[in-house]
């Protein structure tokens, strides 16, 4: 997996409604050497059982999960920065999107902040409803610009930590074309 120091996390932030406890939004961090502090903060929403910002100290092979204290809640947005390199993972387990009563268990492994670019092809899926064919575009640096399809206006202007929602419209396979002026995360 991608291996870093800086992340900024992402869940799908349209789930269906009737979570369950076992249904939760998560994330994981694991160090990859000794003595690595890792340290979580600009959360969404509250984390159960810590209060932000939160540093812990793991050792190499270590990890340790990250899940909102309510079962509704999603994690985008989320900062995650450690001294050491980490691994970072989220995704949601068994969460209903909306509409449908259709489950999906589901994990990405997080790129870090250093590996991120400007230009992002979508894809429209074989859904009914762009309900569920949608991009998450999250800054990592304040003033960012969300430009699609070649619009010269910009769709966002956003701070790190924020994210804009992009239908992907269209037909089953109609490419769509993102593109910001600083390095974002397209989820």
């Amino acid at each position: 997996g991608a291996v870093g120091k800086n992340f900024r996390e992402a869940t799908p932030i349209r789930a269906g409604g009737d979570a369950r406890q076992e249904e939760r939004h998560f994330f994981s961090v694991m160090a990859t050497a000794d003595s690595t502090v890792v340290t979580i903060d600009e959360c969404p929403f509250p984390l159960e059982g810590i209060t932000l910002p939160f540093s812990t100290t793991l050792s190499a092979g270590e990890t340790i999960l990250f899940y909102p204290a309510k079962v509704d809640h999603h994690i985008t947005g989320t900062l995650v920065v450690a001294d050491k390199p980490i691994s970072v993972m989220a995704g949601t387990q068994h969460t209903r999107g909306n509409g449908t009563w259709n489950r999906e268990a589901a994990g990405d492994v997080a790129i870090p902040l250093t590996k991120l670019g400007q230009h992002y092809v979508c894809i429209r899926g074989g859904f009914s409803s762009s309900l569920h064919d949608y991009a998450i575009v999250m800054a990592v640096m304040n003033g960012t610009q969300v430009y699609m399809d070649g619009d010269p206006m910009p769709v966002a202007n956003l701070k790190a930590g924020e994210y804009t929602l992009i239908e992907i419209t269209g037909n089953k396979g109609d490419p769509h074309y993102i593109r910001t002026t600083k390095d974002v995360y397209v989820y």
